[in-house]
């Protein structure tokens, strides 16, 4: 794949997205490499592996279905259950979700505690996470808490010390309340927690920031950022591989790997050390170390 990082150094950052003869998908990759490369604080996000090889839907699914995927030595189930009341919520889903489930893991392991504090308000904690402020955000991500809230998840984890498995709630009675509904703090549970802890993956936060709004991306990222850290050596892995692990409920995969492919440069414009050709076959990809700090744009004047 062309790497839009060659191209900003090339071409300078103004040239390539403002300039008359940029393609429109050009620059978009070449904002989202912008945003990476430009970002001087190099704060780290965390994630654990298996949230890493496995994936979240990216839409609805029936209120009561359970979600399992895996992908070679991890395995993630979560399962749906209901309140007091009897009722369903289904299995968190989206980009809210996984920006929700990322923010919890990375505050678990700066703050190594189960209590995680969510900010004055739910405004703040949106800001926070890279979501734009709004009414339907707001409605969203109260709705992705409380189905974070009802899911019961199983883990299996095949790694060079054995395999550990665990099965537990992802939080501790439920996401607190405070005056208008905002959400001030969560305690998630003693298993999810010692997980994150246990084995926590870097990844940069202004890449999940610049990818906030593409489920799909965001589980590419997390995806390169742990595959490419730990390869010795470069692999190939075919479209039925990828398709098994990425096609999300398309059934074709001449159907689902042009969103694939669009949603894997996003990816790779969000990790500039990462190295990936694809083929005929599938995608090649190549050692790199994991993006635990800032890029620095280089040669970038007009």
């Amino acid at each position: 794949m062309a790497s839009i990082h060659r191209r900003l150094e090339q071409l300078g950052q103004e040239r390539l997205l403002f300039g008359t003869g940029t393609m429109d998908e050009e620059r978009r990759l070449a904002e989202i490499a912008c945003a990476v490369m430009s970002d001087e604080r190099g704060e780290r996000a965390f994630a654990h592996p298996v949230m890493c090889l496995t994936t979240l839907p990216h839409r609805s699914r029936p209120v009561r279905e359970v979600w399992i995927r895996s992908n070679g030595p991890a395995t993630l189930t979560i399962q749906p259950t209901s309140d007091r009341h009897g009722q369903y919520f289904g299995v968190p889903y989206g980009s809210k979700a996984r920006l929700i489930l990322l923010f919890l893991q990375t505050e678990a392991v700066k703050s190594a505690s189960r209590q995680i504090e969510l900010g004055q308000s739910m405004r703040a904690w949106l800001s926070r996470m890279g979501v734009a402020i709004g009414g339907k955000n707001l409605a969203e991500v109260r709705a992705q808490a409380k189905r974070i809230e009802r899911s019961l998840i199983s883990v299996s984890f095949e790694q060079g010390s054995g395999v550990t498995n665990w099965q537990d709630t992802i939080v501790r009675g439920s996401f607190q309340g405070g005056k208008d509904g905002e959400i001030l703090a969560v305690e998630i549970s003693e298993s999810f927690y010692r997980a994150i802890k246990d084995h926590p993956v870097p990844v940069s936060e202004a890449a999940i920031r610049a990818l906030g709004e593409q489920s799909l991306a965001i589980d590419l990222y997390l995806w390169l950022a742990y595959r490419l850290h730990v390869l010795d050596r470069p692999v190939a892995l075919s479209w039925a591989a990828l398709h098994a692990q990425f096609g999300g409920g398309v059934q074709q995969v001449k159907h689902w790997k042009p969103r694939f492919l669009r949603n894997l440069a996003a990816a790779m414009a969000a990790y500039p050390a990462a190295k990936a050709e694809v083929t005929k076959q599938g995608i090649r990809l190549h050692p790199s170390p994991a993006p635990t700090g800032p890029a620095r744009l280089r040669n970038v004047a007009g």
